[in-house]
């Protein structure tokens, strides 16, 4: 028994000796293997940095995925003057007319480099166009081996109107002053797709008109994207309602009399023999307003039909100028009238208008 236990002993002693040798092995093979991964990834990292058939299919994976980051990676800085905060603001990327499907056709060579026929799809449209790549100067090392020298980013140049504080592209709202830049449009690098911009409306009486353009995909030189917007404003229907209540006040106190029986109304009659104050007017159809918004938080506003040669109609009866030898005599006469002038939005931003009233002969 003794000598058995003694036995046991010897080989506990001798398992662990040999789990002990064993363990450096082990170490040393998951450090080579560690070391070989990194190696394989490294030299398909350097592979790819050092293709250019891999650097176009990255520019032109990054168009289909709207990735602005690698976009700005592999083009290099924006175009002087551009601003990049529609790229930085990821909400305001596209989603609609974007591009897929994008492929090189064919490469040739070019001097150092190599010349690509691309194509891609936007809009059921099928693009193509050409991307030109070139060898890097020395890189340093880790550095890429390939560029794109003529390959950029689209531009989105919105003209601001001077009322507006603030502009929404694709729903995002951006300060006018991050658009501008002095008196002139700034130029804003941007994915190219589909951008729906508006101006985002001052008060009650202004709304805005959207604007909706697509941003081509720049495939080489020759097709350097550049879109620029106009969004614009015009009256809201709060504006028109406040404009339509007051030509319809106008029209009403101009069909009254006073207590001595004398006009309210001082629209002359299209008659130059008229007696001044005579008429009398019965109002047929009223005016229905029609406002036109000309910037600088002011426009026109004028009946309907009137400019066409239409317009409400009413009939006035009015007496010529009587003297000695002409007593006057009472006229009647059909007439198309307008109601129109000036509507502006003042600093407090209230409506103020200036209307007037004008009539000429019905008919041709």
């Amino acid at each position: 028994m003794r000598v058995g236990r003694v036995d046991e002993v010897g080989d506990v002693r001798v398992s662990a000796e040999s789990g002990r040798r064993r363990r450096p092995l082990i170490m040393v093979a998951v450090a080579g293997a560690l070391v070989l991964a990194l190696l394989i990834t490294f030299l398909v990292v350097r592979h790819h940095r050092a293709s250019p058939d891999r650097l176009v299919e990255q520019y032109l994976s990054a168009l289909e995925d709207g990735d602005a980051a690698t976009l700005r990676t592999l083009v290099g800085p924006v175009r002087g003057g551009d601003a990049e905060l529609l790229l930085d603001a990821e909400a305001a990327a596209p989603v609609e007319g974007t591009v897929s499907d994008a492929e090189i056709v064919e490469r040739s060579e070019s001097g150092n480099g190599y010349t690509y026929e691309v194509e891609a799809v936007q809009d059921g449209e099928t693009l193509t166009g050409t991307l030109s790549v070139q060898p890097v100067e020395d890189p340093e090392r880790g550095e890429a081996r390939w560029s794109l020298p003529e390959a950029t980013l689209g531009r989105l140049s919105v003209d601001v109107p001077e009322e507006a504080a603030s502009v929404r592209l694709n729903g995002i709202e951006f300060a006018a002053d991050d658009l501008t830049s002095g008196d002139s449009r700034r130029g804003l690098s941007a994915l190219p797709g589909t951008y729906t911009i508006e101006v985002v409306p001052l008060g009650d009486y202004l709304k805005a008109v959207p604007e909706t353009v697509t941003l081509r995909p720049t495939l080489g030189d020759h097709a350097v994207a550049d879109v620029q917007v106009d969004p614009r404003l015009e009256f809201s229907p709060a504006a028109r309602a406040a404009v339509q209540k007051e030509m319809e006040a106008l029209v009403e106190h101009c069909g009254e009399v006073d207590d001595d029986g004398l006009s309210q109304c001082d629209m002359r009659v299209p008659d130059s023999d008229a007696a001044f104050g005579s008429g009398r007017w019965e109002f047929h159809e009223r005016p229905v307003a029609e406002l036109t918004y000309r910037g600088d938080l002011g426009g026109i506003a004028a009946a309907e039909g009137y400019q066409e040669g239409g317009g409400p109609t009413a009939t006035v009866t009015y007496r010529t100028d009587s003297g000695d030898e002409n007593p006057g005599e009472q006229q009647t006469m059909d007439v198309e009238y307008v109601v129109a002038g000036d509507v502006d939005i003042d600093e407090n931003g209230e409506l103020t208008m200036q209307l007037f009233m004008e009539a000429r002969r019905a008919g041709p």
